[in-house]
């Protein structure tokens, strides 16, 4: 018989140093009080059993949390009058599971550790958050985003179901989970920064998802409060602003000499929207704060809206669609036309590749990414009017017309123009 190899000084290393940290934790959770637990050397010494008894197989692993779990529940029937909780015997029986895993899994098994250790750690902030920071309507909220994202999704075919290869269940439910999503990212970013910077900061990184399903769900918050008209409008243009900062490095990623030839096109696109969020900003954040009466709303979104609101993007999506079908590549410009009312990354990325294989020329190129903007702007406008209050509405169609006139006059000016 041979002695022990480096693997499995490996995991020992491994076991014992999940045993170490998770057993000064618990020791120092129970310093100053006179509840009876398992400290350090209970810790190490459950993971070691562990170890050893995965160096045997199953037979043993399975004795030794056995063993564990018995020595467990002794000492929670010792201590439950003092401290009825049972996350120590919990832990010292994960950590002799975890000490059989480093055997097979050292990663993993310290991954785990590392995260059951923070767990104990943060005790009190977790029951703060549980208790008092998250309301009854906010946790309802998160179980139906959790299940629409993990139970729903994965049931839905993620195929064509009509003879035109369009309708994909599994896509326009993406959408709804996109737009319950953005939902609670501006909610939780409101209870985090406040009034003032919570919907800018909420907006951008939407935007940086899908910039049409933000400006839907920022709409949705001024039917519920029309005070909110220009913080939502404000969220809008950030959002619009961090997808038109993004078309740039999409375009690049497909042809970067098309993303070189609309840079000028963009920037100046990117200098008219953000002159009108900056003037719109400032206006929102000089705005008197809203009265008591008017409390932030404590649901995180409405599922309902959302679901019509991403039926009003499918409705589009399956247009532009139909238009591709339709006409064909032959009209690739109208087809991104189409298609950029409501994707306008994919649409851009769509142009790039033609122009990279020489089916369009910058000047055909340039001119399609203009027509992109302005028809995204257009649609954007007539969706937060149909969604939204027309106040916002029309400091949105604003913004996106200073946008789309900035492209266009970029675009005459430069000599592909």
């Amino acid at each position: 018989m041979g002695g022990i190899d480096m693997a499995e000084l490996h995991a020992l290393a491994v076991a014992l140093g999940v045993g170490l940290l998770m057993g000064v934790e618990r020791e120092r959770h129970a310093a100053g009080s006179d509840a009876s637990t398992a400290g350090v050397r209970s810790f190490a010494l459950a993971a070691l059993c562990g170890w050893l008894a995965g160096l045997f197989g199953l037979a043993l692993i399975a004795v030794a949390l056995s063993g564990t779990a018995l020595l467990a529940g002794l000492g929670y029937w010792r201590s439950s009058r003092r401290d009825p909780g049972m996350t120590s015997e919990l832990a010292l029986l994960l950590c002799c599971l975890l000490g059989a895993l480093a055997v097979s899994r050292p990663a993993l098994a310290a991954g785990v550790g590392v995260v059951a250790a923070l767990l104990l750690a943060t005790k009190r902030g977790l029951h703060r958050v549980s208790r008092e920071l998250i309301s009854e309507a906010e946790l309802r909220d998160g179980l139906l985003l959790a299940a629409a994202a993990l139970v729903v999704l994965p049931l839905l075919p993620d195929r064509a179901m009509d003879p035109w290869g369009i309708f994909n269940p599994a896509a326009i439910w993406r959408l709804v989970v996109l737009i319950m999503g953005i939902g609670a990212i501006g909610h939780l970013a409101l209870r985090a920064l406040g009034e003032r910077w919570g919907w800018m900061v909420a907006g951008f990184f939407s935007g940086c998802v899908s910039s049409t399903a933000a400006t839907l769900s920022f709409a949705q918050s001024t039917r519920r409060d029309p005070a909110l008209n220009r913080r939502a409008a404000t969220a809008a243009l950030a959002a619009n602003l961090a997808s038109l900062c993004l078309l740039a490095p999409v375009m690049a990623a497909v042809s970067p000499p098309a993303a070189l030839a609309v840079l000028p096109v963009l920037g100046g696109a990117a200098l008219g929207l953000g002159a009108t969020l900056l003037v719109v900003g400032l206006g929102s954040r000089s705005s008197p704060p809203r009265s008591r009466t008017a409390e932030p709303a404590q649901r995180m979104f409405r599922l309902l809206q959302a679901i019509w609101m991403a039926l009003v993007l499918s409705a589009v999506i399956i247009a532009a669609g139909l238009v591709n079908r339709w006409f064909g590549s032959a009209a690739a410009l109208l087809t991104a036309l189409v298609a950029g009312s409501v994707e306008v990354h994919s649409a851009s990325a769509g142009l790039a590749q033609l122009h990279s294989t020489g089916g369009l020329t910058a000047g055909q190129l340039t001119r399609g990414t203009t027509l992109i903007l302005l028809s995204s702007s257009l649609v954007k406008t007539v969706l937060a009017l149909s969604a939204g209050s027309r106040s916002y509405a029309l400091l949105l169609g604003i913004g996106l017309a200073a946008m789309a006139g900035s492209a266009a006059l970029a675009l005459w000016l430069s000599p592909l123009g």
